[in-house]
């Protein structure tokens, strides 16, 4: 299942995929992301990127899965800027498919 991008909403406190996934697919605001700050794996093994969002304080950027995120110009340049990553989220994004 996808969830379009557009869909991704800031929560507070940790869920997991799957229920990331559902509350994206119930919100009907849109969150424009203005750039991606840092990444990180979760405890299970999972990369989360730090987005902040536009018309929003940095203090309220959220960690994302990088499948809401990916073919966003700003996750593109993310990962362009950081080449040491970029091989292993792109292997990690195709392993989930």
């Amino acid at each position: 299942e996808k969830v379009p991008t557009s869909r991704v909403k800031k929560v507070v406190g940790g869920i997991t995929l799957k229920e990331a996934r559902e509350l994206a697919a119930r919100d009907q605001e849109e969150y424009e992301v203005e750039s991606i700050l840092d990444c990180k794996k979760d405890e299970e093994g999972d990369w989360k990127f730090q987005v902040k969002w536009s018309g929003w304080p940095k203090e309220d950027a959220s960690w994302e899965y990088p499948e809401t995120l990916k073919g966003l110009d700003e996750f593109s340049l993310f990962l362009e800027s950081h080449p040491e990553l970029k091989v292993d989220v792109e292997r990690y994004l195709s392993d989930r498919k």
